[in-house]
Order: structure tokens, then sequence, then C-alpha cells
């Protein structure tokens, strides 16, 4: 998996590969880094990166890696693809499932005023959730799924006016 990573104002692509022996490793800056993790009672990591230990800890979009603070901003492929590929053109306000998945939660109600980018559905797929967003400002106009229903690719989901 290929992520985009924002550290302090620096972007970094970094990606993260099972080997041929079902290892993790970390490509970054052209280098491949085998890496073993285990999670820590306290909500840390311990990770294992060519023999040299760090913990890492996250605070909301702050990572503290070996003690030192870094402000990340990591963009979710999947989450990027759903987005790109929802059905949704500007000046338009209807938004569709890009793939199969289950609604997970309602976040506007019929009738509400939304900002361009306020989450309306979230959308479980692939064992992620990912918040669906009104492409346009406007007020919420109808809601076509429910919480818990189904979903297939190609699905009204909502539409913004």
């Amino acid at each position: 998996m290929l992520v985009s990573v924002d550290m302090n104002g620096k972007s970094v692509e970094v990606e993260v590969r099972e080997n041929r022996e079902g290892l993790l490793e970390v490509e970054l800056d052209g280098k491949c880094y085998p890496v073993s993790a285990q999670v820590l009672p306290e909500g840390g990591v311990s990770l294992m990166i060519n023999n040299e230990s760090l913990t890492v800890y996250r605070t909301g979009d702050t990572l503290y890696i070996g003690g030192t603070q870094y402000h990340v901003h990591a963009d979710d492929p999947l989450k990027k693809e759903l987005l790109q590929s929802s059905s949704f053109k500007a000046g338009e306000g209807t938004v569709t499932a890009a793939m199969p998945g289950n609604v997970k939660k309602i976040l506007a109600d019929e009738g509400m005023e939304v900002e361009a980018g306020q989450g309306v559905v979230v959308l479980e797929a692939m064992k992620m959730e990912n918040e669906l967003e009104a492409p346009l400002a406007g007020t919420v106009r109808k809601i076509h799924v429910s919480e818990g229903q189904s979903v297939e690719a190609g699905t009204l989901l909502f539409e913004i006016e």
C-alpha cells in the first residue's frame, strides 16, 4: 500500500508491503526496511527497524517517535479512491457508493445545511470505515440509505442541493 505522508510540512511517499517471508517491509526514499511491530499496553507501538527499536505514540495528527514530535497527515488510499470514484461532478450534489459496502452511520439529516467537505454518510468497505463528504455546500435534499443497509457499487447514497 502506497501512502503519501506529510511530516512537518515535508511530503514523503511511504510504501508498506509484505515480503516473500510474510514479514512487513517499509520502503522510504528508495530504501527498504524490514519492520516488526508490537502493540504496547498503553496504546503505543514498539517497532523494530533494522535491529533498532523505536517506540511510537499517536495523538490525532501528532506522532511521537523515539521522543521526537512530528505533525503527520497521511492520505488514506482507500478513502481517496472512494472519494475520487464516487460519482459526483462539480456543481452536482449526488453521491453514490464507489464499491459495495455497509452503511455504518448517517451523519446528517434531510433538510440539514452542510458545508462542502462535511461528512454525510460513513460507508464501511473492505473492513475500513470511510466518511463520504458533501461535494458542495448546501442542504441535504435526500438520504437514500439507512444505517446498517448493504449497498452495491453505484447505489445513490445522498443528494445535496
